[in-house]
């Protein structure tokens, strides 16, 4: 397909559905939100106790990166795969639909978490961290999880319509649409899995030595 025709394509769908994708990315920034509050919600043992896990894990992290990166991309691969996977499950069973946004909300829960924690306890340190850990492989991961949750959204409520609805509707069009969203995802979750397993271990191993 020539790119122009592309560009054209990818406009008309993001117009299309400009209110999912505000939907989504308002709740995926809830999470965030959520996530990082929580943190004042733990006691300064909890808090303690989750520091000292972090910097027990930062000591041994040189070692563990090179010895088991292949390991680690992996298994973020395969977590990635996973979440994909049971987006289109809910999608395809149509009544699942609406919990595709809890799990939008949740993976944003996790990361302002984890950011929120960082930030907290360890301030310039903590923030610079976080930007070596957690951003690298959510750059793309994060558009691509909300990209997904979107098409397979929309499939959902399509399906849900063409049962309830009076006039016929058919779900091909979305379900074409949804497949081909769903398989760009899935090139950029297999691209965020690799920057997971070998490039943020790098990036976190080459920030311990400034946090220990």
């Amino acid at each position: 397909m020539p790119l122009y025709l592309w560009r054209q394509n990818v406009r008309a769908y993001l117009g299309e559905h400009l209110g999912y994708f505000a939907l989504v990315g308002l709740l995926f920034g809830m999470g965030v939100v959520f996530g990082a509050l929580t943190i004042n919600n733990l006691g300064s043992a909890e808090r303690q106790s989750l520091l000292q896990y972090l910097l027990f894990f930062l000591r041994d992290e040189p070692g563990l990166a090179r010895a088991s990166g292949a390991v680690m991309a992996h298994d973020a691969i395969w977590i990635n795969l996973k979440t994909l996977a049971f987006l289109f499950i809910l999608s395809v069973t149509a009544v699942g639909a609406p919990l595709i946004l809890l799990v939008v909300f949740t993976r944003g829960f996790v990361i302002g978490f984890t950011v929120g924690f960082l930030v907290k306890q360890l301030a310039l340190k903590g923030f610079l961290f976080a930007l070596m850990a957690v951003v690298p492989h959510n750059l793309m991961l994060v558009p691509a999880l909300l990209a997904a949750a979107v098409a397979n959204l929309d499939f959902g409520l399509v399906l849900i319509r063409s049962r309830f609805a009076r006039r016929d509707l058919q779900p091909g069009q979305e379900f074409l649409r949804c497949l081909a969203v769903t398989g760009l995802a899935l090139l950029a979750f297999f691209l965020a899995g690799l920057v997971e397993g070998y490039i943020s271990p790098v990036l976190m191993g080459a920030m311990s030595n400034y946090l220990i």
